[in-house]
């Protein structure tokens, strides 16, 4: 508990005092405490295994291109996470259980998760990089929901879409 504590302290001070950077975090914990501590933000976090089989691994290569051209001109934060290395992957337990990802999905394909406003939605199997881009559109409206509440001026990305949320979790709360 006392490190738990320790570690919460020094994150707070490095993320106060020095720019931190969400796309290369070093461990899960990390990138559990910005999804908590940053709620007004959108991150989308690409899970992902290699598997040393070509055909395989050039899909999930594939399909990490077309999601970060699916987020270009998006107001998102992107990162990436290989699972590969089991120490590694054990270290981003917190994440993927926050988020409710399910056990052993990432097995079978990557998983794309996005989190907003201590929400998570997760998306796996066909249609990722349509799907992602239509959440996120769903969370950029829910953004211009608010400012319009506080008098702030709505950016707008065009067109309609569909919100995945059936497959939604929540993250963290006061």
């Amino acid at each position: 508990e006392n490190r738990s504590i320790l570690n919460h302290c020094l994150f707070a001070i490095r993320y106060h005092y020095a720019a931190y950077d969400f796309s290369h975090h070093d461990n899960g914990h990390e990138l559990h405490e910005t999804l908590l501590n940053e709620p007004q933000s959108i991150f989308v976090v690409f899970f992902f295994k290699t598997f040393g089989d070509e055909d395989k691994d050039k899909v999930t290569t594939e399909l990490r291109g077309q999601i970060r051209q699916k987020l270009l001109g998006q107001d998102v934060y992107y990162t990436e996470v290989d699972l590969t290395d089991e120490e590694k992957a054990k270290s981003y337990k917190e994440v993927v259980k926050m988020l409710g990802i399910q056990d052993g999905l990432v097995e079978t394909a990557p998983v794309v998760a996005m989190a907003f406003n201590r929400s998570g939605y997760w998306i796996h199997g066909d249609g990722v990089p349509k799907e992602t881009a239509e959440t996120i559109q769903g969370f950029v409206r829910t953004q211009e929901k608010e400012a319009k509440k506080s008098g702030s001026a709505p950016v707008s990305f065009g067109g309609s879409s569909r919100h995945s949320s059936d497959r939604t979790v929540s993250i963290g709360g006061y």
